[in-house]
Parts: C-alpha cells; structure tokens; sequence
C-alpha cells in the first residue's frame, strides 16, 4: 500500500481491513510517500507500533505511486503479493479465498476478484450481480489488448516468483494506469489471468481519488500501453496502426476514419493469419469499438455520415448484430 495524502478517516478503514483478515500470517507493507499531512504520518506510526506485520517505509520525498509501488515490490519477502490502495476496503475473506486460489491452480500469475462499489453510505454497484459478458475469459482477453476491463488494482494478487523471474516491475514511465501496465506486462511473457467471482473489495469512489482527477493522463498512459501489447502481439502491424487501434475506445482520437478502418482491416488480417483470437469474437469486439466512436461523431457533429462509415468495416448483418448487443455492454 502506498500513501499519500489520504483523508484519515479513508486511511483508518483501509487498514483495518487488512489487519483484520481472517487470514493472518501476512507482511503488511506501507509506504509513506513522503506526507506532509501530519495527521497521516502519525496514523501510520501509530499503527506500525500497534501491530508487528506492518512494515512501514518512508520516502525521503514525495516520488509517485509507481515507483513507490516498486519500492513494495523491492521489499516483499512473501510467496503472493497483494495490492491496496489507501481508501479502498477488502473484505475480511479476501487473502483466505486468494490464497487458497493460488495454491491450487498454480498456473495463475495475477488473480483478481469483483468488486463493490460505494460513496460514503450509497452502494453505487455490485460486481458480482452484474451479469457482464466481457468477464468471459475470451471476451476479457480481446478487449484488454485496448483497455483495462479487468478488476480493480485493490483485488490484485500477483505470483512473486513469476514477476521476479520475468523481470516484471511497474513501468516507471508511466504516471496513471499503472494496474493495466504490469497486467500487460504478465500477459506477454504468458502469464495467466483469473478472476474470482465474488465481490472481495470495496471501492471507493471520491472526487480526490486519481481515476477521477487524471483522466487526460490515464488515457495517455493506457494509449501507450495498448499500443505496446498490440505492437508485441500482432507481428506486422505497424507502430502507427497500433497507436491508432488503441484510441478506438475513447471518444477523441488523432487519427482519421479512413485511418483507422485501414488499421483495423490490417490487424483482422493479420489475425486470421496468425489465428491469435477466435476471428468472429476478436472483429466482433472491434467493430462494436469502431461502432460507438462514429456514433459519438456522428451525434456531436449531428452527421449521419457514421453509419455509412461503418459499412466499411462492417457487413449489414454485422451491423444488425451489434446493435441488437448494444444493451449488453450498457453496464460495463
């Protein structure tokens, strides 16, 4: 866990529950990365002397959440390496169900759980009851090659001896989306990624936290991230074609239309060539990108050149068959 800022009250509550796990034998590593608040580096010291697992480390200077997460990383003696942010709250079974997870399907890198999400009193959403079909295995894995659609970075549990052996660290260019990196990163050195169906996390949602304050930045940080993945993944598709398909899940983008269904055509052939991804569920999941964008353009520039656009890329009963799925995704 590292800390900065945190509002006390958010900082309480998020270590508590982790010194009240049901599982018990545990590292619990903070670091303060470099506080000014002096009510937050006394709840640390104060906790640090209260409980011997605790393993508090202090920056000279205040260096950012990744390389402070690093600096975690650098220190953990343990078998699994479990993530927390500082205002977010696991449940009390979270390390127990992980853990024994882990140990009996050692095939798996990085685990995740669902998650629920809440302000203040207020239940925003419950994971678990979301019967989202981009959890399924296949679908989650095309999608993550342009987005982070996995699980809150507070439900990760990673395999110490994979990240070591590989030389897996997170990426200390990056200033936001450092869970979709490292998650990146395991995947392209054949790591496998599982997720527990049960809600093992509360997540907080408040304005002062980064996903809410960065988005600009996080959506720079998941664009170079993404081209990355495609670039290593598709062997002749171009660094540009690979930029431009990684800005197909946000509204704006660079690039032209013409542009892009040129780099999505190249990358679909490529596949079907390679035979990385089911072909009809990989362009499927692509055309319902290309799908929203033009929609978007079309609606803000009060245009209705986006569904001709589409026939470019999309036969009539591809077109048919996305719209009637449109429903399905509402809630991702």
């Amino acid at each position: 866990m590292s800390v900065y800022e945190t509002p006390v009250e958010y900082l309480h509550e998020s270590i508590d529950s982790i010194l009240n796990q049901t599982f018990r034998e545990y590292e619990f590593i903070i670091i303060d990365d470099g506080c000014s608040n002096q009510d937050t580096v006394s709840c640390l010291k104060e906790y640090s002397i209260k409980d011997s697992r605790i393993k508090l480390i202090r920056n000279s200077e205040n260096i950012g959440l990744t390389k402070s997460l690093n600096v975690g990383l650098d220190s953990c003696q343990g078998k699994y390496i479990a993530r927390m942010d500082a205002d977010d709250i696991s449940m009390p079974e979270r390390f127990a169900i992980q853990i024994e997870y882990m140990e009996t399907h050692p095939e798996v890198s990085l685990l995740g759980a669902n998650s629920i999400g809440f302000d203040g009193d207020k239940i925003l959403f419950d994971e678990s009851k979301i019967n989202s079909r981009v959890r399924r295995p296949e679908i989650a894995e095309i999608r993550m090659l342009v987005q982070n659609t996995g699980f809150a970075h507070s439900t990760y549990m990673m395999r110490k001896s994979f990240l070591f052996e590989h030389g897996i660290r997170y990426n200390e260019s990056l200033r936001y989306a450092q869970d979709y990196a490292i998650t990146t990163d395991i995947i392209l050195n054949d790591g496998k990624i599982h997720r527990i169906e049960k809600s093992l996390l509360k997540y907080r949602e408040h304005e002062g936290q980064i996903s809410n304050g960065f988005n600009g930045g996080q959506m720079e940080c998941s664009i170079m991230t993404a081209s990355k993945r495609l670039f290593n993944t598709f062997e002749g598709l171009s660094e540009r074609e690979c930029r431009i398909i990684s800005q197909l899940p946000y509204n704006d983008s660079e690039y032209s239309p013409k542009e892009t269904i040129m780099a999505l055509k190249s990358m679909f052939q490529i596949n079907r060539h390679l035979q990385k991804f089911n072909k009809y569920l990989f362009e499927r999941e692509f055309r319902y990108y290309w799908y929203k964008k033009i929609m978007h353009v079309s609606k803000a520039e009060k245009k209705p050149w986006g569904v001709f656009k589409l026939f470019s890329i999309c036969s009539v009963p591809s077109i048919i068959s996305v719209k009637k799925e449109e429903h399905r995704y509402k809630n991702q």
